[in-house]
């Protein structure tokens, strides 16, 4: 049936459209057959199949073969891209061949029906498009225009991008009371300022601050800090003024590059000089690290090893040689609920107490525990043994941690202290921990009462010249501290510390008190008020830490560490501003 091929050959031509230009696919078809394109584009669709030598283009077309190739042919039609002028041919082509196409079996309608509805496509497709062409002109121009307002204003995006990652702090104010500076019988005045400005881009950050707080030289600080983390591993860097702290697992060793230096030339005078006063280099990772810390005229190594079950702690002070150390471990019992733990520590540390004269004594501590988790709340017993040349004490504890509510909890602990030769076989210590918030309230208070004061009990020496006169300074006594913070109107922010200790010794307290109305987050002002009538006139550092290891923090000031000794109070009022 050669008038078959012909209609079958002619129909794929226009819709397969041309091939490129190759050599000849069958001996008997030359590239200037007039088949010849149409069967190349057949075979690249994969609609024939190249067999053999020779095409056979004379021979019959089966009418199954028919049904094969017409099917193959109408499908790329509808999965390609035709013209409306090649659909128009092929609805030609199908008008003129119909009847031969009808012998076949073949709705010829159904498939002119389909080419209308492909050419409607495409008329809308056509629509659609030139409108995209229309608008997307429009957005080019509107682009050019952009980039023409952009380019005019390159130097302002420079000095915006500066801003936004810039800090400037300015802090000012006025103190008045006695004692200012130094010993008055009446009130002065005192200026006081900060001014810090920071660039900060990532982990990084440089910049300077200039300070005068309640003395007469002006501290003039650079800093800089930052962090490289390069996979598992990270490396940091810091100057003055950031604060360096490392402590062990039981708190026994701790390293803290807070100083503060006094005017040896007047010696009632205040502190003149406080700062986080290192430079320091760390590296490490998740589970170990090492450090290089220079505290003024000292230098130290610091290394630390923390993981699920070994948590140790090493300082070393490279210009005494003297270092502290102390290793734990911990290992689980029954699943995370019950762990035991142990520990050794060791250090020489310099003591200038009533106990006994200065010197230097090593000191060693071993720890064991049992820690337990049940019903949401944590519990621990333990035993602690100080040893200087002979046995100091020992000490019997328990500790719980209650989660009354998801922002309330309790912490209390309780200590039986067994001293070695003293006249009284044991002491009772008791410390109390809260924290809560609630209505806008944040608030932390800690109660302790001690019998035995085991941080100043400290004895070098033969024990028997040990006797219960020099134990004044380790006597019962009760100390209690407390803040609050509250936020009226999202406005003006109130805070309060009280700090008290009382004992047959001493008797003193600290009182701190803020009111800050706040135009923004970044704009405030504020005035203070705080006494400290301690018979330290050097102050109370602010750094301590509880057994929960929260520092203590009475004037909610994490740049400072010493709570300056204004036995007559000192007012201040001033203003702070963020850019």
């Amino acid at each position: 049936m050669k008038k078959g091929v012909a209609l079958f050959l002619f129909f794929v031509f226009f819709v397969t459209g041309f091939a490129e230009e190759s050599k000849d696919i069958f001996r008997d078809l030359g590239k200037d057959h007039w088949a010849y394109s149409a069967v190349e584009s057949l075979i690249n669709k994969g609609i024939l199949k190249q067999e053999g030598e020779f095409f056979n283009g004379d021979q019959k077309v089966s009418r199954s073969e028919m049904v094969v190739y017409l099917s193959k042919a109408l499908n790329k039609l509808e999965d390609e891209k035709a013209s409306k002028d090649d659909l128009l041919i092929i609805e030609n082509l199908i008008y003129e061949f119909s009847k031969d196409l009808n012998e076949y079996g073949f709705n010829v309608e159904k498939y002119v029906d389909k080419i209308k509805e492909i050419e409607d496509n495409i008329e809308k497709t056509k629509v659609m498009t030139e409108a995209g062409m229309t608008k997307s002109s429009e957005l080019e121009k509107r682009v050019a225009e952009l980039e023409k307002i952009l380019g005019e204003k390159s130097s302002k995006k420079e000095k915006m991008d500066l801003l936004r990652y810039s800090d400037l702090v300015i802090e000012s104010g006025i103190a008045y009371g006695k004692n200012i500076y130094k010993t008055k019988d009446t009130n002065e005045y005192r200026k006081l300022y900060k001014l810090e400005y920071k660039l900060n881009y990532k982990d990084y950050e440089a910049g300077i601050k200039i300070s005068d707080r309640f003395n007469e030289k002006e501290d003039i600080m650079f800093l800089a800090k930052g962090e490289k983390k390069a996979g598992n591993y990270s490396f940091g860097f810091h100057t003055k003024g950031y604060m360096e702290s490392y402590n062990s697992y039981y708190d026994n060793v701790e390293y803290l590059n807070y100083k503060y230096e006094v005017d040896s030339t007047n010696s009632t005078a205040l502190p003149y000089k406080e700062e986080f006063g290192s430079n320091g280099i760390k590296f490490g990772n998740k589970f170990m690290f090492t450090a290089l810390e220079n505290l003024e005229d000292k230098n130290y190594a610091i290394g630390g090893i923390e993981s699920k079950v070994l948590k140790s702690l090493a300082v070393y002070n490279l210009n005494d040689k003297k270092i502290e150390y102390e290793g734990s471990l911990r290992l689980p019992v029954y699943k995370d609920r019950v762990s035991i733990g142990g520990g050794y520590s060791g250090m020489e540390k310099d003591v200038n107490t009533d106990l006994q004269a200065a010197g230097k004594v090593d000191l060693n501590y071993i720890n064991g525990d049992i820690d337990l988790k049940i019903g949401g709340n944590s519990y621990n017993i333990g035993y602690e043994k100080k040893i200087a040349e002979n046995s100091l004490y020992d000490c019997y504890y328990g500790k719980a941690l209650f989660d009354l509510t998801e922002k309330t909890s309790i912490f209390y602990k309780g200590e039986m202290v067994e001293p070695s030769t003293l006249e009284k076989e044991r002491y009772i210590n008791h410390y109390i921990i809260l924290k809560t918030k609630f209505y806008g309230f944040d608030i932390y208070a800690n109660y302790n009462i001690y019998g035995f004061d085991k941080d100043k009990f400290v004895l070098s020496g033969n024990i028997d010249s040990f006797n219960s006169k020099n134990y004044g300074i380790a006597s019962e006594h009760t100390e209690m501290m407390a803040k609050a913070k509250y936020t009226f109107f999202n406005k003006i922010e109130t805070n309060i510390g009280y700090r008290i200790i009382d004992s047959e010794k001493e008797k003193s307290s600290i009182i701190f008190s803020k009111i800050a109305f706040m135009f923004d987050s970044d704009t405030e002002i504020f005035i203070k008020y705080l006494k400290n009538d301690s018979s330290n006139i050097y102050g109370y550092s602010d750094m301590k830490r509880d057994l929960n290891g929260n520092r203590y923090n009475i004037d909610f000031d994490d740049s400072s560490a010493i709570i300056p000794g204004f036995k007559e109070g000192v007012a201040e009022i001033g203003m702070k501003l963020k850019f």
